[in-house]
């Protein structure tokens, strides 16, 4: 009966082995490769090991990338320092071993992993028969050293191919991409592999390449678009044109994939830090779900600097990690704020799935720290913050809680609190009657409110009346004074009035 046991164990411990290593489709592959970011600027630049940029690849990165739910990391890896300038074009052993330490903290964290030629430019200069031959060495190495990694591993031949003064074609870089993937197949048989088209890896780029007969290949495209605010970090985003716009170009794309049965990697978007906050927070959940609604996944671009989503210096994330690895079309979405009253923001949204459970408030002071203040019912889609000081900066977000566990946060967006007293709220008088005005002791209101507090136009207030419909102004100064009314149904309203 022992060995029996045994013997069990033996056979779930080695089908377990295979399943780990089992091979995916493309397809298979894109699901769960998800939602990734780049390790950019590190082993792409000049160097190759980080120094030029002071962003070196260390262990702990990729903890951060797994512990914050990302399921895959995307290296850009510049070969052109570590290769060799005349045949064999030999690349470096030292770098060589480099590039599989990081990649194996990667795939030791159950992270996908994406390695690339990265900033080749030397290629795009001078398409010469030599640097073609010299790229087929570099990638030829690359192969057989990484033949028996896991399947997690993916290839991405070459980044942004584009021309120099028109040197390079697109026939040109559809046959490199054919021959390279040939060289790949020699040691990696089944190795997923990603290509792309040519001007910067656009949209319209991909859709044009020549697609190789192959079981195990992955389109890729990048979008910084509009380059003007994601690129530059000008003006404004976030109109439903701009929407539409959006989802209409990933929709070609995503019925490209499907007439050509290859899936696609959005392998770089972004929008720089300077970009106006709620619009660059926007943007960036509607380019997570765009992509997920149509079955791509993604690896945001991170630098550690203009598009800079996690600090490595202190490993902290800045606000779109959590749009990046949360963001989805179930998530509250189309947040608004506004300075409501003369010390109150009032927040509206739009729930998207009926079923949730509640819905949580979350306030903060900073866009990367939050705390419940509310919980409301589901369908509730507004609720007014009270009690707010002046002239301070306010982050707020919603999170729908679903079958008890399931937090879908909404993006945050941030508002200064501007309460000018003459214009902060409502008028009372413009809905219900209040007399008379000016008058010498009592104001009289057309209904019993909740509560009337009688403010100078700095804001202090001189007194205070609950459940009341007469205000007394016998024992007040003559000048010039808001009335806060609040409703029983807590609307707020301002009503300046005048004791003589």
């Amino acid at each position: 009966m022992r060995y029996t046991f045994q013997l069990t164990l033996l056979l779930l411990a080695t089908f377990g082995s295979l399943f780990s290593y089992a091979q995916t489709t493309p397809q298979q592959a894109i699901a769960q490769m998800g939602r990734g970011i780049n390790l950019g600027n590190t082993l792409d630049d000049p160097l190759g090991y980080g120094k030029t940029w002071g962003n070196l690849a260390k262990e702990e990165l990729f903890e951060s990338y797994a512990t914050a739910g990302f399921t895959c990391v995307r290296i850009p890896i510049t070969w052109n320092a570590h290769t060799g300038t005349e045949a064999p074009y030999t690349v470096d052993e030292t770098f060589l071993d480099h590039v599989e330490e990081v990649v194996a903290w990667a795939q030791e964290r159950n992270l996908w992993v994406i390695i690339n030629s990265h900033h080749e430019d030397w290629l795009f200069e001078d398409p010469s028969q030599e640097n073609f031959d010299r790229l087929d060495s570099i990638w030829s190495q690359v192969a057989m050293r990484f033949k028996d990694h896991s399947d997690s591993l993916v290839f991405e031949i070459l980044n942004e191919p584009r021309t120099v003064d028109d040197a390079l074609t697109q026939t040109q870089v559809d046959d490199l991409q054919f021959r390279i993937l040939d060289i790949i197949r020699e040691t990696n048989p089944t190795r997923k592999v990603i290509i792309g088209g040519m001007g910067w890896a656009n949209k319209a780029d991909l859709v044009k390449m020549k697609i190789p007969e192959d079981d195990y290949i992955i389109g890729y495209f990048h979008s910084y678009d509009p380059w003007d605010f994601a690129g530059e970090g000008n003006g404004s985003w976030g109109t439903t044109s701009d929407v539409n716009q959006l989802k209409s170009e990933f929709e070609v794309v995503a019925d490209w994939s499907a007439e050509n049965n290859v899936p696609v990697l959005l392998g770089e978007f972004g929008a720089r830090t300077r970009a106006d906050f709620n619009d660059r927070m926007y943007w960036y959940a509607m380019y997570v779900e765009t992509a997920l609604e149509n079955g791509f996944a993604f690896t945001t671009w991170d630098d550690n600097g203009w598009f800079q989503v996690l600090k490595r210096s202190s490993l902290t994330w800045t606000t779109p990690k959590d749009i990046l690895v949360n963001f989805s079309s179930e998530n509250p979405s189309e947040l608004k704020l506004n300075n409501y009253n003369a010390d109150s923001i009032k927040i509206e949204w739009t729930n998207r799935v009926e079923d949730y459970d509640s819905i949580y408030i979350q306030r903060g002071i900073t866009s990367t720290s939050f705390e419940n203040i509310a919980t409301v019912d589901e369908g509730v889609s507004a609720f007014v913050d009270k009690d707010l000081v002046q002239k301070k900066t306010y982050y707020y977000r919603v999170v729908a809680v679903q079958n008890g566990t399931t937090l879908l946060m909404s993006y945050p967006q941030q508002i200064k609190a501007d309460f000018t007293p003459e214009t902060a709220l409502k008028s009372f008088s413009s809905e219900f009657s209040l007399y008379p005005n000016p008058t010498k002791d009592l104001i009289y209101l057309e209904k019993t409110v909740a509560s009337i507090e009688v403010n100078l136009l700095n804001g202090d207030s001189v007194a205070r009346f609950k459940d009341a419909n007469t205000v007394d102004l016998s024992l007040v100064k003559a000048g010039i004074y808001i009335l806060k009314i609040e409703l029983l149904n807590g609307d707020i309203y301002r009503e300046k009035i005048i004791k003589q």
